[in-house]
């Protein structure tokens, strides 16, 4: 082993070089014992520690879960747009597990500066999105669902080819219960509207496509298209916001763009459907879409880039937005009436902030004041309390 070129959630990634062959490659070093850190054991009670004990064993048993997850997933996957994974050495004796990769000199795809602006042109975007939909619809026909497409889970080798990597909250319908797909994991900002409401019905495989036009969005204008300060203010923001492109995006773009985000998982473009679209089917090196304009828009049977009519209600949207109502107009026209000024409508965290100063402000509500009774001096006693007094 050489160096340490990366670390993640179960354990470390080192650059390792084969002694006969000479060739690279990424050893991923996982703990099969890995303790969940708990700073208030020692304070904790006999009945408290036997709740951590059971806590402790049910993480125990998820990360157990996972690194078997993975390992599964990658023994049955050969293709060129997915890591691919050389050997497992685990020795029964050690507490280690080494799981032997691919080495990608590349790494993980940077798509953005220090000051959020794109570093890819279209035309990388373009070829970088292709093997990532190649690989994804490889693994939607195996039944995988891999759950946390990100630019920071494809890596580039040095021939600039991407592999889909981390398939640790990954979904294999041939070993899974579809009632796990309910869970929240992965990316908050990468997260489908179906993931960010309450629902009886499990998600589909249609939300990697939706990680899928994120990713795309990133690729193109260095920031995600759906952000906010708070991942309870994302949730929110995700099912119900509109998306938006910039002007300069060609017709078949922003058609992409709005089938791969589209609210409804049951109206979003598949990937079939994806590897024929227009935009992804030419191949012109101009990085300016106006050439794009009069490519041939598919009809698809149903709309596929509107968002839901009605969202469904919640509690942020029962909290008033405490704005003074305009004034009437006046009846009289003497006088010229300047523009009236755009009312701005006040932001989420500062509508939570006026609710809950109100309700600290409120006075609770003084209670009935007793009748006033006569001053009672003492209550008579019976005589017989006096009996065995001694003088």
């Amino acid at each position: 082993m050489l160096n340490e070129i990366g670390r993640g959630v179960h354990g470390k990634v080192k650059l390792a070089q084969h002694v006969d062959t000479r060739s690279f490659v990424a050893i991923k070093i996982i703990d099969k014992h890995k303790k969940k850190r708990h700073y208030s054991l020692l304070r904790a009670s006999s009945s408290s520690s036997s709740s951590f004990n059971d806590q402790h064993n049910h993480f125990q048993d998820q990360h157990d879960q996972s690194i078997r997850r993975e390992m599964l997933i990658l023994q049955k996957c050969h293709h060129p747009n997915i890591i691919q994974l050389l050997e497992i050495i685990d020795d029964p004796q050690c507490r280690k597990l080494y799981m032997v990769l691919e080495y990608t000199e590349g790494g993980a795809i940077s798509w953005r500066d220090e000051q959020d602006r794109p570093v890819l042109s279209k035309k990388d975007s373009k070829r970088m999105f292709k093997d990532v939909v190649n690989g994804l619809d490889y693994l939607h026909d195996l039944g995988i669902i891999h759950r946390d497409i990100k630019p920071a889970n494809l890596l580039l080798t040095k021939d600039q080819v991407v592999k889909i990597s981390d398939f640790g909250t990954s979904f294999d319908a041939a070993r899974d219960d579809p009632k796990s797909l309910m869970e929240t994991v992965g990316t908050p900002a990468f997260f489908a509207p179906e993931l960010c409401r309450a629902s009886a019905i499990p998600p589909t495989r249609s939300m990697d496509v939706w990680s899928l036009g994120v990713t795309l969005y990133c690729f193109l204008f260095g920031v995600c298209p759906f952000m906010a300060p708070t991942e309870y203010e994302l949730f929110e923001l995700i099912p119900t916001m509109l998306l938006t492109l910039p002007s300069s995006c060609g017709a078949a773009l922003k058609d992409l763009l709005h089938a791969l985000l589209t609210k409804d998982p049951s109206h979003r473009i598949t990937l079939k459907q994806v590897q024929v679209h227009p935009w992804v089917q030419d191949d012109c090196d101009d990085d300016d879409d106006d050439n794009q304009d009069d490519l041939p828009i598919p009809q698809y049977p149903s709309p596929i880039y509107y968002a839901p009519k009605q969202p469904p209600t919640s509690l942020l949207s029962s909290i008033p937005s405490h704005q003074s109502p305009p004034p009437p107009a006046s009846l009289s026209t003497t006088t010229s009436a300047s523009p009236p000024t755009p009312q701005v409508k006040p932001s989420l965290a500062e509508r939570l902030r006026t609710t809950m100063a109100r309700w600290i402000r409120r006075k609770p509500v003084a209670a009935a004041k007793p009748s006033p009774k006569k001053k009672e001096f003492g209550k008579l006693r019976p005589l017989s309390c006096f009996s065995d007094m001694s003088y």
